[in-house]
């Protein structure tokens, strides 16, 4: 059987990007089983022996599952308020049309484009004035607020394709607007919710920068934070610092690994449309 020179190139460009995400991968697996000198000497080259070493530096001698507990936490409860906000707000963008229902979808548009950095400043100063700084629901409420914009794109896309006629059939059998948005169009968006709900989790479970603008405490302090500390002004231990990052992802394969197929499904059934 002929392949044809589409699918030539479709293999090869899927095989580079396979070995540009493996390649980091096994350097850092390898290299948290090596000395940092061994590291510099040869990056890419196998341990000349497996010592555990750098991981009993990274979990007994340092803060790291505290840190993994700390990002999960954020994680999770803000990837949670972040769905549930998003659902309700895409129902009413996707089922409902009115001049002002435009004008808040365009703002939620609007809110993408807002670059991150402009915020820290102004962030920094008004959280820093009323003592917010610190403070555990002061993170959730800062990763809700930036992710949400794209959860609510992306999930109303997701409705807007999803028949009207099941809204009609249910209001026909006595569903209020309430609960055929409980029974029927959240349950039908779960792979559109699965999608933002992963995006979400992931761009808070590595973020650095806010964790570092607005927390100092060590009990508070997030896993990248914890991984950043390995690093001082002339001295970097690579060894723990890669054990500590194979540690870190583990939560992210997980969480991946569950509702990767609802991800896949949201994405090809046009999470993305408009």
């Amino acid at each position: 059987m002929r392949i044809k020179s589409g699918e030539i190139a479709k293999i090869t460009i899927a095989v580079i990007w396979s070995l540009l995400n493996l390649v980091p991968l096994a350097m850092v697996t390898m290299g948290s089983f090596k000395s940092t000198a061994e590291i510099y000497l040869g990056p890419f080259a196998l341990p000349s022996r497996f010592s555990w070493e750098n991981y009993d530096r990274a979990i007994l001698r340092s803060n790291v599952l505290r840190g993994i507990f700390n990002s999960f936490s954020y994680a999770i409860v803000s990837v949670l308020i972040i769905l549930a906000l998003s659902l309700m707000t895409a129902y009413v963008l996707s089922r409902y049309k009115s001049r002002i229902i435009g004008i808040v979808y365009i703002l939620f548009v609007l809110g993408i484009l807002v670059p991150t950095q402009a915020t820290y400043i102004p962030l920094v100063s008004t959280f820093g004035r009323y003592g917010l700084t610190n403070k555990a629901f002061t993170m959730i409420i800062i990763y809700v607020t930036f992710n949400l914009p794209l959860s609510i794109i992306l999930i109303t896309g997701y409705m807007k394709g999803i028949n009207k006629e099941i809204d009609e059939a249910a209001r026909i059998d006595g569903c209020g607007p309430f609960m055929t948005f409980v029974w029927i169009v959240a349950p039908l968006a779960v792979p559109a919710a699965a999608t933002a709900g992963i995006l979400s989790y992931i761009n808070i479970y590595n973020d650095l920068i806010f964790a570092n603008l607005f927390i100092s405490k060590t009990e508070l302090q997030t896993i990248t934070q914890v991984i950043n500390s390995f690093s001082a002004q002339y001295v970097t231990d690579m060894g723990a610092t890669f054990a500590a990052v194979m540690i870190a992802i583990l939560p992210m394969i997980i969480i991946y690994m569950l509702f990767q197929e609802k991800v896949i499904a949201g994405m090809s059934a046009g999470a993305l449309k408009m």
